[in-house]
This record gives structure tokens, sequence and C-alpha cells, in this order.
């Protein structure tokens, strides 16, 4: 169209059409294969809608990661700190009757429950203590938003918090 710079309006697209009707007439009268150009005509449009579909895959991929990784890290806070609470249920009655120092099961699992009730994460979670140790399990089905369109509709997210219980001034492994 550029060759038509002169010619203003439906002028140029006249002159336009011709040209590319003599242009095919050649092309059929010489038995030369028709231009690629218009063979290929559109490809480039489902190239764009794939491409574009691929990307919005990706943006989603990356979306609902970033929400899993930030879900997994406030739970693992969360399972800890309730940890660090079930830690300090000492047991008195064998600290008392035997001068050990240990974790009351119960107790424990009270404290815990008691500190997940007061942050709201008391949906799905675990108690474990063994000894001097507190382990807190927790477990969430985080839904998704992007992935749902491809049929994920929830990423399970599980953790474990632990923590130990010290007592004196000295270290762990200090004697």
């Amino acid at each position: 169209l550029e060759a038509l710079g002169k010619y203003t309006g439906l002028d140029a697209l006249r002159r336009y059409l011709e040209s590319q009707r003599d242009y095919l007439a050649h092309c059929l009268r010489t038995g030369r294969p028709r231009p690629a150009r218009l063979s290929e005509r559109g490809s480039v449009s489902v190239f764009t809608i794939i491409v574009a579909g691929v990307m919005m895959a990706l943006a989603g991929l990356c979306m609902e990661g970033g929400r899993v990784l930030n879900e997994r890290a406030t739970l693992a806070d969360t399972a800890e700190q309730a940890a660090r609470a079930g830690a300090q249920a000492v047991s008195e009655h064998r600290l008392r009757s035997e001068g050990v120092v240990v974790i009351d099961p119960a107790s424990a699992t009270r404290a815990v429950g008691a500190y997940l009730g007061a942050t709201g994460q008391d949906r799905s979670w675990r108690v474990q203590v063994t000894g001097r140790t507190v382990s807190v399990t927790m477990e969430r089905d985080l839904p998704t938003t992007t992935l749902r369109l491809v049929g994920v509709d929830s990423i399970h997210v599980e953790v474990t918090g632990q923590a130990r219980l010290a007592v004196g001034t000295r270290q762990e492994g200090d004697s």
C-alpha cells in the first residue's frame, strides 16, 4: 500500500486489489505456487492465542505457587508458636515427686489447643509429646483460583513445628 501513497480512499483500494488479482493470475498462468503470505493467512492469530494461553497458565502457576509458599510459612510459624506454648506445660507432679523436668502430654495438648483457638487456626492439627519435645502438625487444603481452570480445586499443605523444653541457664548439650 505504500506504493499507492499518492492515491486515497476507494481509488487506492481498487488499485491494490487489481494488483493482487494480476499477481495471482500470473502465478496461476506460470504454475508457480501461491505466495506463502496468502496460504498462511491467520496463522499469527492462532499462534498469538496459544502463546497467550500458555502465558496465562504460567502466571496462574506463579500466583498459586506464591500463595502456597505464603500459607506454608504462616502455618509453620503458627505450628512452632503452638509447640512453644505446649512445651511450657511442665509436669508439676513429676517435678515435685521425682525431680524430673518433663512435659505433661495432656497439659501440652490443652495449651496447644488454647493457643490455636486464640489465633483462629484450630482447623486440623495433631500434637506429639516425647520427653522434652513437643511437635505440632498442622494441615490445610488451600483453595486455588487459576488452577481451577485445569481441574485442581485445592492444594494440600502440611507443616510440623517443634519446640524443645530447655531447663536452667546452660545451653543444650552442656553438662
